[in-house]
């Protein structure tokens, strides 16, 4: 009998291509359960902790279960007045925000992590405004259309003008804060966070335009620009009140805080021997690719069976057999993948 090769380092390749099917699945099976098995321990040892009144990780997400005193930031603060700007943007990012949630949610369930109750962690647009009612109002909108439900007594129009926008340019920022300076305006820009906010004013001072950076204030200094970082979808030029407010979307562009849509343009996968190698998928996070097919790897000191997903040049995602609820089969096979 001759003598068998060693194993080299395709080995696992060969292994994967050649293995039947049914064994594969088999494995799947055995995979899955053990990792139902290891939620199910970390879900009893969180119940323990709860019961001896300990904190537990992620215990925020079991809120609307294990009480119904629930309270919102406006609960807490108790503001004397709530703006809202432009309330049709924000009831479209509050639906947009509550279906995200939906479907991780759906997710999350269908992996023994989460309950259905946990459904009522974020409010509706409707119930938002009804908390909303108690407060003094001001909705700041360029048109009285729709108005996304809220109710409207009085209405004024301020005469501002739009900001122009400068798409992360910061020489024409730095000029216009200049002359605005010198023609007796109070400039606020604002800029979505504390780094970026020290970046910002270093960088107008370096184009000799006086700057100061803070994360609140009392009142808006006359002989600086004052860099804030706070958000607002629209800047403007309030002529009457010599104020000027540039937002941090007149900064960097509309599309620099997007969030990244989510990626539902797919079919759910009951098992993985449903895809064959060459297949468009869709990652919950990432986006289109092309299936490969399955590989073995050693994770932790143990081998456990991965997809693999090609990207755009050498790019490959690899996605644990356990995991594929959180990939899908693409619908449309002709759109490339995504670097």
């Amino acid at each position: 009998m001759p003598p068998l090769p060693e194993d080299d380092a395709d080995a696992p390749d060969f292994f994967d291509k050649n293995i039947t099917p049914k064994i594969r699945e088999k494995q799947q099976t055995a995979a899955r359960k053990a990792e139902l098995e290891r939620r199910r321990a970390q879900l009893l040892a969180d119940a323990d902790m709860l019961a001896e009144g300990l904190p537990f990780k992620r215990i925020r997400a079991w809120l609307t279960v294990l009480t119904d005193d629930t309270y919102t930031v406006l609960d807490w603060f108790e503001p004397d007045i709530v703006v809202l700007s432009d309330p049709n943007l924000l009831r479209k990012r509050a639906e947009e925000r509550r279906a995200g949630f939906a479907e991780d949610l759906e997710g999350a369930m269908s992996r023994d992590e989460a309950v259905k109750e946990q459904e009522t962690l974020l409010m509706d647009w409707d119930e938002l405004l009804r908390h909303v009612q108690g407060y003094a109002t001001v909705a700041v909108t360029e048109f009285l259309e729709g108005m996304a439900g809220v109710a409207v007594k009085d209405a004024a129009d301020l005469g501002v003008q739009r900001v122009a926008g400068y798409s992360s340019q910061i020489r024409p920022l730095a000029e216009d804060c200049d002359g605005w300076l010198r023609e007796g305006y109070r400039v606020a820009v604002l800029c979505g966070g504390v780094a970026r906010g020290q970046r910002l004013a270093a960088a107008l001072e370096e184009h000799d335009v006086a700057a100061s950076f803070a994360e609140k204030i009392d009142k808006l200094p006359e002989e600086c620009v004052q860099v804030l970082p706070g958000t607002l979808t629209h800047g403007f030029i309030w002529e009457e009140a010599r104020l000027i407010v540039v937002s941090d979307t007149d900064v960097y562009g509309t599309g620099y805080r997007k969030a990244k849509k989510r990626q539902a343009a797919g079919e759910k996968i009951a098992a993985f021997t449903d895809l064959k190698p060459g297949d468009f998928v869709v990652h919950e996070e990432h986006g289109v690719g092309i299936y490969l097919g399955t590989a073995q790897m050693k994770n932790g000191g143990t081998r456990r069976d991965y997809l693999q997903i090609q990207y755009q040049g050498n790019d490959k995602l690899y996605v644990p057999i356990e995991a594929l609820s959180r990939v899908q089969l693409h619908r449309q096979s002709g759109e490339s993948p995504r670097s």
